[in-house]
């Protein structure tokens, strides 16, 4: 099967309503007095003012005192009722007090503290990221009552900077790591995400974030990643979004795959909205060990649009990529001054199998117990599941059955072998690949096992359409910490091309 009748084949099903049944209907209680507040020639004046407005765009508009927090807030809560309820499908919950949160910035702006170029801008979250007071849930229904009585380091940082937090979003369920049969941004508690450019497939399993954030319901998003879950969906909707370096940001209080290549990362229109997401969420957590790596990173003061002139790109595309769409790519590295430097990969063999078993066994159990979950073993899910499978697992659940089988356990000592051979055969080739180079670009999450397994950043950016209208995105790949560099090079790209498509007029 070629991408693109996979790619149908999941639109598809994605389509369907037929396993909606436990979709949680979100509460605008909250929010009614203020929705109702304004009357049709109002909202149609407030979208003028904000839609597709960059986050720098929008802080000005703030800081000039033409636009509030609030009717930022405000204006994202209405568009998620219009646009994304049973159709979309990619917010999972509302944070009830979204509303007073932005609010209480506003107040703050006008006694002159501004918190950051955050300050006033609204962030959806993934549903596998814990923030208080709202579920944490990976979209399983065993997990539909779980409340996350803390903020995840990430999200306390995003609160600091003066992000309003408008509610969760929704995704693949359990992180696409729960069924061989699996369908992209489907969730029993959320129903299936859905492309808004048209019938084409999603991508996983950060869906949700991406689809919101195409959809102009926030400013921006921050999703996971294990293996292409951040750039796969980024590019099917016409993203930049960073799938980071391993140890720039916290993992605390995010429901794992595997502590091997987990970690979360900015979802945003514009590669310029991605570092400034970015800056906020980067940080060193003294509980996660690997995240010393954050000590000392530093983005860059400024973008430069020239960043890619007379670098070397090493483009490595796949053999049955459309002739003209590779001309089109290798046009818009000329334009922006590289040179496109032609590249076979050969990746390498990885057991990635034996190291997110090895991380559902584990981590995912810890990750339980720590949180106070109502179930706390793989076993419990897996049972919970088939009680009731039509309504808890209509996709099956092979994966989580495979991590529960007695003759596919993962020993401490197999995991950390496999592990370790992942990494050093992942950053071989990546190494040898970048080899007179000074990036990699490849096409969307093609490179996604490689560099995750590496930890290496992968950054991709709109770079077209297929004949069909569906988005695509090239994704450039850099060695470990180079993600600052790898922002400028992708910037450079997208200041070229601006080959973002724009979303249907009726949307």
């Amino acid at each position: 099967m070629n991408f693109q009748e996979y790619s149908a084949k999941q639109a598809q099903r994605q389509a369907s309503q037929e396993h909606e049944t436990l979709r949680r209907p979100l509460d605008f209680t909250p929010f009614e007095a203020s929705l109702a507040g304004l009357d049709a020639e109002d909202w149609q004046a407030q979208e003028t003012l904000m839609l597709e407005r960059t986050a720098a765009e929008l802080s000005e508009l703030q800081a000039g005192g033409e636009l509030s927090a609030e009717a930022l807030t405000r204006l994202h809560l209405r568009r998620i009722r219009d646009l994304d309820q049973g159709r979309f499908n990619s917010v999972l919950e509302l944070n009830p007090q979204a509303l007073n949160d932005a609010r209480r910035l506003d107040a703050e702006r006008q006694a002159g503290q501004v918190r950051s170029p955050l300050h006033g801008l609204t962030v959806l979250i993934k549903d596998n990221i814990a923030v208080a007071g709202l579920h944490n849930t990976a979209g399983a229904a065993v997990l539909r009552s779980a409340v996350a009585t803390a903020d995840a380091p990430l999200v306390a940082q995003l609160r600091a900077a003066g992000a309003v937090i408008l509610g969760k979003a929704n995704l693949s369920e359990w992180s696409n790591f729960m069924t061989e049969d699996s369908v992209n941004g489907y969730s029993v508690l959320g129903g299936p995400t859905r492309n808004p450019y048209g019938p084409f497939d999603v991508g996983g399993s950060s869906s949700g974030p991406a689809t919101a954030t195409a959809l102009n319901l926030c400013t921006f998003a921050v999703g996971t990643e294990t293996a292409g879950s951040l750039i796969y969906p980024g590019s099917q909707n016409a993203l930049a979004v960073l799938k980071p370096s391993r140890g720039l940001i916290s993992r605390r209080r995010i429901i794992p795959i595997t502590e091997a290549q987990d970690t979360a990362g900015p979802m945003a229109r514009t590669v310029a909205d991605l570092a400034l997401l970015l800056g906020a969420l980067v940080g060193h957590d003294p509980q996660d060990p690997v995240t010393q790596a954050a000590q000392g990173f530093r983005l860059p003061d400024t973008l430069d649009a020239n960043a890619l002139q007379g670098k070397r790109v090493g483009v490595i595309l796949p053999e049955d990529f459309a002739p003209e769409l590779r001309q089109k790519v290798e046009q818009g590295l000329a334009a922006a001054g590289a040179v496109a430097v032609p590249l076979t990969f050969e990746e390498p063999e990885l057991d990635w199998l034996g190291v997110m078993l090895h991380g559902m066994q584990r981590d995912l159990p810890a990750y339980l117990r720590d949180a106070g979950a109502p179930v706390t073993t793989l076993a419990e899910i897996v049972a919970f599941n088939s009680e009731h499978a039509e309504q808890h697992s209509p996709y099956g659940q092979t994966l989580l059955e495979m991590a529960l089988d007695p003759e596919r356990q993962v020993t401490d000592e197999a995991y950390e072998a496999a592990r370790t051979q992942n990494f050093e055969r992942a950053t071989g080739a990546l190494d040898s690949a970048l080899e007179g180079v000074d990036w990699l670009l490849s096409l969307s999450n093609e490179l996604s096992g490689v560099y995750s397994a590496a930890g290496y950043p992968a950054l991709t950016v709109p770079a077209g359409q297929y004949s069909n209208g569906e988005p695509f995105g090239v994704t450039f790949v850099g060695p470990l910490l180079s993600d600052a560099g790898l922002i400028q090079a992708a910037y450079a790209y997208e200041q070229a091309t601006q080959a973002r498509p724009a979303l249907p007029a009726h949307l």
